[in-house]
């Protein structure tokens, strides 16, 4: 069986956040459709709002701390990414 890696990007705001609840819907949709097909799927999940701080400094100095990088190539490496932001009303 062919195995691929999924990458989730979920900017929700807070714990737990109905971004993040959708962000793993949409994986658990996405993992049963590979599934179906004789793809097997290893889910990884990458949480934004851990690495605020991280990615703001990233923005000034063009380096990413140990935590963010590992971030970064986790949606590097994958073979598909599901990314989901909330939306603000009125803004």
């Amino acid at each position: 069986m062919t195995e691929r890696t999924i990458a989730v990007i979920s900017a929700g705001l807070s714990t737990p956040s109905s971004t993040r609840l959708l962000a793993d819907r949409l994986a658990a949709a996405t993992v049963a459709a590979l599934h179906s097909r004789g793809v097997e799927a290893q889910v990884q999940v990458v949480e934004l709002r851990e690495h605020a701080r991280a990615l703001a400094d990233r923005l000034v100095t063009g380096f990413a701390d140990e935590a963010l990088q590992e971030a970064l190539d986790v949606v590097a490496g994958a073979d598909g990414v599901i990314a989901v932001t909330p939306v603000f009303t009125a803004s």
